[in-house]
């Protein structure tokens, strides 16, 4: 299991979890009626960071930190810490820090609730998801984050290369 597969599982399963929340989209110049859509969710970044109102509302998974760790007579373990950022646009600012809270929450619940995610990676129970929601005044859009830790599943050594090259 590698970390950049854990992005990508991760992205597929917030794409599964979310798909029921409703947002509208910034309208740009020209556009008629307001359309509505789920959290685009990216990885490391957004596709250009420069059109952020575009790609609200969206999720970015952004690997942070990791460690590996083996506690005595155990297999390896390798904890990843991926920060999520939250962002949700919304004209009415009350509305917009609930919908922004609403979400993290949502994700922090599913997190919670799943023991193993059905992926390669599980949360960090030991540890736990720690969040903040960003008191920038960055009206109409909201934002947010949560950092989580999880653990990666071990990738298995090649016994028979190991004794071929003893």
């Amino acid at each position: 299991m590698t970390k950049f597969n854990l992005l990508k599982d991760l992205q597929q399963w917030l794409e599964e979890k979310t798909a029921g929340f409703r947002y509208e989209v910034d309208l740009q110049r020209g556009d008629g009626d307001r359309e509505t859509r789920a959290p685009e969710v990216h990885r490391m970044r957004l596709p250009r960071s420069d059109h952020y109102k575009k790609y609200a509302p969206y999720i970015i998974l952004k690997l942070t930190t990791w460690h590996t760790r083996q506690a005595e007579g155990q297999r390896t373990e390798q904890v990843a810490t991926v920060r999520m950022i939250f962002c949700v646009p919304n004209e009415n600012e009350e509305q917009g820090e609930l919908d922004l809270l609403n979400l993290i929450e949502f994700v922090e619940r599913e997190l919670l609730r799943d023991t193993y995610n059905g992926r390669s990676f599980a949360l960090d129970r030991e540890t736990g998801p720690e969040g903040l929601i960003y008191s920038d005044d960055t009206r109409p859009f909201y934002a947010g984050e949560m950092a989580v830790p999880f653990i990666v599943k071990e990738t298995e050594r090649d016994v028979r290369r190991l004794l071929a090259e003893m």
